[in-house]
């Protein structure tokens, strides 16, 4: 048995981590060998697992938002509107980065939001980050249609529309995984430069669909729709694995 006491020698304050949440979207929980031996082969994945601490009985929402205001939030999403659907989370429930900033940290959010985006208000830097760089949603990676397109917006990885810190959205060259990964990885070397201890929450959209990996990785496989999300889990593995190198590295 021990206890908890108060010694001169307990008061040396405890150095502050610094925080990389990574989200990825609609991955299969049964999809990857981090959580299936059957699955497809995610070795990064898979080693953050077999070094952490996996969770095989927690149960999230089935749809997107109401999972991100649950992450942010540390409240059922309902309770801040979102089933599934909300303007914004509510403002008597502060999210992590909020509650981040207010402990001194530094504040960032890379990647898709989805957490309320009707009004600015709602909107990541009005929610505890700093600064942000991504997409509101999916729909708004892809330009408004032209008069001979379909109606509706679709999202794209290729040459997406992103933000800066709520801008207007702007075309950025490139495959979105690539340019996510390659952002996050710029800011956390500006941040080590620093002694102010950082928050990230690097938000994918792989794999959700469209399925698009990039074409160095779509002619690894073959060609067919399984072989296509295994490229794009594949693509989205390695960029895990980068982004913990960074963090792990000197």
């Amino acid at each position: 048995m021990s206890e908890w006491v108060s010694t001169n020698e307990s008061t040396e304050q405890a150095p502050v981590p610094n925080v990389l949440l990574i989200v990825v979207d609609d991955l299969g929980y049964n999809d990857t060998d981090a959580i299936n031996p059957g699955g497809l082969r995610t070795p990064n994945l898979k080693a953050l697992a077999e070094s952490g601490v996996t969770y095989t009985r927690h149960y999230a929402d089935a749809t997107c938002t109401p999972s991100r205001v649950a992450l942010l939030s540390g409240r059922y999403p309902e309770r801040s509107g979102f089933r599934p659907v909300g303007a914004e989370i509510t403002a008597e429930f502060p999210t992590i980065a909020e509650a981040l900033a207010a402990a001194g940290y530094r504040t960032y959010l890379t990647g898709k939001w989805h957490a309320g985006e009707e009004r600015p208000q709602g909107w990541p830097e009005n929610k505890g980050f700093a600064q942000w760089f991504g997409f509101l949603n999916q729909f708004e990676l892809s330009p408004e249609p032209g008069p001979d397109d379909p109606p509706m917006r679709r999202p794209t990885y290729f040459n997406p529309l992103l933000r800066r810190n709520g801008g207007a959205p702007e075309t950025i060259e490139g495959h979105l995984t690539d340019l996510l990964t390659e952002h996050t990885l710029e800011k956390i070397r500006e941040f080590r430069s620093s002694d102010t201890p950082w928050f990230i929450y690097h938000a994918f959209l792989a794999p959700h669909a469209p399925i698009q990996p990039a074409p160095r990785y779509r002619e690894r496989f073959e060609k067919t729709p399984a072989g296509a999300y295994t490229a794009l889990v594949t693509q989205l593995d390695d960029a895990i694995g980068h982004l913990l190198e960074a963090v792990d590295g000197d």
